[in-house]
């Protein structure tokens, strides 16, 4: 073993500690991609589920606006509602669609019985969104019937919580039901939806319905795989480094002998 004694350098016992360390973070952020993964799965199997039961409706929605702590059970529920959109209060928010640069159409829908929430109509570039045309994407006239997904409040950035003075915002970058409330004349329910359908249909391909998030596995199961593989090869490595600088340094003092 004295072949080995340059481990017991500070050099090498900080390196060996340092490797150490890297391994057991590897494992410690493989196990954290696993554990991910059956979150995720976890709220797959929720939301298939919950977008099995009877859809809601819009005396549904209205209750949460009285029981707000119900909201995270409605999330990913179908819901059905009748109404007629409020096109003037519409905003758009920031969002890409694969890449591309573009806005969410979110129009409240107001019920006969005086129930409004917001609907995400769906996607538009950027090109039609920012000083385009809004009547390429306008909302139809008359009473409709939307179906489509609940979804949960988001909150706005902190620079556009409020327009200049109080002033109406027309663009967002969250779907922000507490700022859209603000500017409006009623009281929207605590959720918004994401359209999957809408009777009459729509005139024209805008905007473009935005699809939920598919439930597969994502890429957690290979970020795992890849952080074991790392930390494998580290302790396989690392040691044959060792034994590579124990020969080099015994080779080294062969010659230094020879030469002396």
């Amino acid at each position: 073993m004295s072949r080995y004694r340059f481990m017991l350098t500070p050099r090498w016992i900080l390196l060996t500690v340092l490797v150490a360390v890297a391994v057991a973070v590897m494992v410690r952020l493989g196990f954290w991609q696993l554990a991910r993964l059956s979150d995720r799965r976890a709220s797959n199997a929720q939301m298939m589920a919950r977008q099995g039961q009877e859809p809601l409706d819009a005396g549904s929605l209205d209750h949460l606006r009285a029981d707000q702590a119900q909201v995270p059970e409605s999330i990913w529920r179908e819901v059905r509602v009748t109404g007629t959109y409020r096109s003037e209060d519409q905003v758009l928010v920031q969002r890409s669609n694969n890449g591309a640069p573009g806005f969410w159409v979110v129009t409240p829908l107001l019920t006969q019985e005086g129930v409004a929430v917001a609907v995400n109509r769906g996607w538009v570039p950027i090109t039609v969104g920012d000083g385009g045309d809004p009547r390429t994407y306008s909302a139809p006239a008359g009473e409709v019937t939307v179906t489509g997904l609940v979804q949960a409040p988001e909150q706005e950035r902190a620079v556009q919580e409020a327009g200049p003075g109080g002033a109406r915002l027309s663009v967002l970058s969250r779907v922000d039901l507490g700022r859209m409330s603000g500017q409006v004349p009623y009281a929207l329910v605590p959720i918004w939806v994401l359209m999957g359908e809408q009777q009459p249909a729509q005139d024209g391909p805008l905007p473009m319905l935005v699809l939920p998030p598919p439930p597969d596995d994502g890429p957690h199961l290979n970020y795992a795989g890849q952080w074991f593989i790392f930390a494998t090869l580290t302790v396989v490595v690392f040691p044959m480094a060792v034994r590579r600088a124990a020969r080099s340094r015994q080779a080294q003092g062969t010659v230094d002998g020879r030469n002396t």
